[in-house]
């Protein structure tokens, strides 16, 4: 069909001596003409496979870039969810330990909390975080129980209702039960009836006793003079600062990391 059409259009086209030469050679040898255009169109297929071949290699290696780009450290420069994604689905709960994250860091994380109560008192933020249906729950609470001597038993009881309250789906992570200037001191004035490691090493049970429940170690964070808050220069003895928080998301989300 092909050599016929050329042939036609041989006659129309007579003017173009070279063309016609070409067209005489075609029609002539019509098998080499044959076998000539199927390896050209061969060639044309092979180099369209090769090109769309070439772009998924560049896809593919631009796609691990950007995962490279998105594990990088957080810095504290962008909102936590742009920079590390998989915090979207991620729902912090607890007192002012858990409430100052958004404070230090900005509104686009998932927060449910309340400074100042004790673990019992926080139940409408339990509620509040189960009914988010976040994949990763992760509870920080502060010293409010210490300060408040509740039997570290009672505590771990409150803990464990909290905790039977998600789906099994869910991940919760409990972080360490930090001390403080404020909890020192109370400990060296023998105001309170328990030490902070009574409390931690409940929430160690818990994260030993429900295979959805991780333990994040924070200790290494603990008792260093830059993570400490300033209120008009003057630490509030109590709480953490913004340098804090930055590294907590960069352990939070590594650990994440390591247990999605």
């Amino acid at each position: 069909m092909a050599i016929k059409y050329l042939k036609k259009f041989k006659y129309k086209k007579s003017k173009f001596k070279i063309f016609n030469n070409i067209l005489d050679f075609l029609i002539k040898h019509k098998n080499k003409a044959i076998i000539c255009l199927s390896v050209i169109a061969f060639v044309i297929l092979l180099s369209i496979v090769v090109s769309l071949h070439s772009g998924e290699q560049i896809e593919i290696e631009t796609t691990e870039t950007e995962t490279e780009i998105i594990k990088e450290s957080f810095e504290g420069e962008k909102f936590i969810t742009e920079h590390f994604p998989i915090f979207k689905d991620v729902v912090f709960v607890g007192d002012s330990y858990a409430h100052n994250l958004a404070l230090e860091l900005g509104f686009d994380t998932t927060v449910y909390s309340s400074p100042g109560l004790t673990l019992k008192d926080l139940s409408y933020c339990f509620n509040s975080a189960k009914d988010n249906k976040k994949k990763y729950v992760v509870i920080f609470v502060g010293p409010n129980d210490f300060r408040y001597s509740v039997d570290p038993e009672i505590f771990k009881s409150e803990l464990d209702n909290y905790i039977n309250m998600f789906d099994n789906d869910s991940k919760l992570i409990v972080c360490t039960y930090l001390s403080s200037i404020f909890t020192k001191r109370l400990t060296e004035e023998k105001s309170v009836e328990y030490e902070i490691s009574d409390y931690d090493d409940e929430i160690k049970k818990v994260a030993d006793e429900y295979d959805n429940v991780y333990y994040l170690d924070l200790k290494d964070l603990e008792g260093k003079p830059e993570y400490y808050k300033k209120v008009e220069d003057d630490p509030d003895r109590i709480h953490f600062n913004y340098r804090f928080y930055v590294e907590f998301i960069n352990k939070l989300y590594k650990f994440i990391m390591t247990i999605k």
